[in-house]
């Protein structure tokens, strides 16, 4: 994987909305009684969340996108739109 890609902010926004989903996910579970999913999903969303505590400890955060060429481009053409 390349450096770039390595520590991109979006990873943080990306892993921060599989962790939302999980969650809710796992909300919905509980509320109609669970199944054997239920643990899986908790398992996941503590995966995720080792990761993210991981890409904070390594200095990478989402605010870093805001710096990102790409993020830029993509702002300065919705403007451009409205």
């Amino acid at each position: 994987m390349s450096e770039a890609l390595a520590n991109h902010p979006a990873q943080i926004i990306i892993l921060e909305e599989i962790l939302a989903q999980l969650k809710r996910y796992g909300e919905l579970m509980e509320e109609r009684g669970g199944d054997e999913r239920l643990e899986s999903l908790k398992e996941t969303a503590d995966i995720i969340k080792e990761i993210l505590e991981k890409k904070e400890e390594d200095g990478l955060t989402a605010g870093a996108l805001e710096n990102d060429l790409a993020f830029k481009q993509i702002n300065k053409l919705i403007k451009e739109i409205k």
